[in-house]
């Protein structure tokens, strides 16, 4: 037999699937007809339970990180009063009126100048 002689066949498949088709279909169908279904089966198998705990702590969980955000919003906002309290605290103390206050040594002369915060209902000192 001569090499030109020789043929080669190729098959080509366009829906290789095909015979799976009905299989996926009908696996799709048991699974959307599983979702929120109170009584659902797969195999013989009873899935409720399965179901119920899932969604059981599914819940669960959702409410624990509420709970969680919200105290953790509520520690935030009550950080954020105490810092604008102490912000307002510390300008108040900058804008207030300063007197400054001669020190004397023990010669009379002035050794230091205190620069505090005027006392309500003290005079100005030039």
């Amino acid at each position: 037999m001569d090499s030109k002689d020789q043929t080669t066949t190729t098959t080509q498949n366009t829906q290789p699937w095909q015979e799976a088709i009905p299989q996926l279909k009908d696996i799709m169908s048991k699974a959307g007809s599983l979702f929120g279904s109170s009584n659902a089966t797969l195999q013989g198998r009873d899935v409720t339970p399965s179901y119920n705990q899932g969604m059981g702590a599914l819940k669960q969980t959702a409410q624990a990180v509420e709970q969680a955000r919200t105290e953790m919003m509520t520690a935030i906002a009550q950080q954020g009063a105490q810092t604008q309290a102490m912000v307002m605290e510390i300008l108040n103390a900058i804008r207030a009126p300063r007197v400054r206050v001669p020190v004397r040594g023990k010669d009379g002369r002035i050794s230091q100048v205190i620069d505090r915060p005027q006392d309500e209902g003290e005079g100005t000192v030039q």
